[in-house]
């Protein structure tokens, strides 16, 4: 890693330090001024000299960490993500109970973890990562954000920020298939190291973006559901919506005995749209396939949902269920 502060957090953040809260709040003043103004260049410079020196608080780490992402091209997320996970570790941890006992603490914390995936969510909407802009291993980045998932599940108020980890991961999970052919066949997305819309930052002095949900934890069970809602997005964006028929018809019989939209509505706003918009597809699929075909493509995907997504494969019509089989199944190269 090249920036040493990012070094010093991924190795040893800390969620108090000994210096004065008056210091910490002259440095988050000049920061904060170069975060509204979009000077990110400026800000990591600033934060390579003082957080080493522990003079930071959550805020500085927040503006810092997406920072440091944005003017490195988005590279070094795994290291980004890591710094988060650590935070996050040192709230449950029995060192730091005086820090955390503190509801003040934890909620300027919460608040700026939702900040900070709320940017770098936004980001990655406009610049959708490719084989050519991501020069890390995208297995290790949705290894690293389904760890943060999970870390943050028992937080009731980060449920939206979970979500939109979700869809971070569906926008790497698709390289993990590519990440071991040329890049040049990955369509190349310029990414701008500094953009007009990073100037409508607002003056997050402590930042406040929470989404309060009924939801106590974010169950095992719910984690794989919204997993295949993911495998559905990347799906239907491939325009693959033969085998997305498959995923929806899953979907749908999990739904069918257990209803989350009564009581998460936000999770599911992208599995409800994407329904909407294809279901005369999804349903002709549904009810019109070979059965033989779709059994197969059941079990595939069942098992190994990463080859599932980058399988090629041919609706069969019913008709010719009992000769054709699933014999055209092969794999993309792309």
């Amino acid at each position: 890693m090249s920036n040493p502060a990012l070094t010093y957090l991924v190795n040893d953040v800390v969620l108090e330090t000994d210096v004065s809260a008056q210091m910490i709040e002259q440095h988050f003043t000049t920061l904060a001024s170069w975060w509204i103004n979009g000077e990110f260049e400026k800000l990591v410079a600033q934060g390579d000299e003082i957080i080493p020196v522990d003079i930071y608080d959550i805020r500085i780490v927040t503006y810092y960490l997406y920072s440091v992402w944005v003017v490195n091209n988005h590279q070094q997320f795994v290291d980004v993500i890591q710094v988060i996970l650590r935070i996050f570790e040192k709230l449950y941890s029995e060192d730091d109970i005086a820090f955390k006992s503190s509801a003040e603490n934890v909620k300027a914390i919460e608040d700026c973890t939702a900040l900070l995936i709320k940017k770098i969510h936004k980001r990655l909407e406009r610049f959708t990562p490719t084989l050519a802009t991501v020069k890390e291993d995208p297995q290790q980045i949705v290894d690293q954000l389904m760890a943060l998932m999970e870390c943050l599940a028992p937080y009731t108020q980060l449920a939206l920020t979970v979500k939109q980890l979700a869809e971070i991961k569906a926008l790497y999970w698709p390289l993990i298939e590519t990440v071991t052919h040329d890049a040049d066949d990955a369509n190349h997305n310029e990414i701008n190291e500094v953009d007009s819309d990073e100037q409508q930052n607002v003056n997050d002095d402590v930042v406040t973006h929470p989404s309060t949900m009924g939801m106590e934890t974010w169950s095992h069970s719910l984690t794989l559901l919204m997993d295949k809602i993911a495998l559905l997005e990347a799906l239907v964006k491939r325009d693959q919506l033969y085998k997305a028929a498959v995923v929806v018809e899953d979907i749908q019989h999990e739904l069918a005995s257990f209803n989350p939209l009564l009581y998460l509505p936000q999770l599911f706003q992208g599995y409800t749209a994407l329904k909407a918009q294809h279901i005369s597809t999804f349903t002709h699929y549904i009810h019109s396939h070979n059965p033989h075909q779709w059994q197969a493509l059941r079990e595939h995907y069942t098992v190994d949902k990463k080859a599932f997504l980058g399988l090629s494969i041919t609706p069969d019509q019913p008709e010719y269920a009992d000769e054709r089989e699933v014999s055209g199944m092969v794999y993309d190269d792309d």
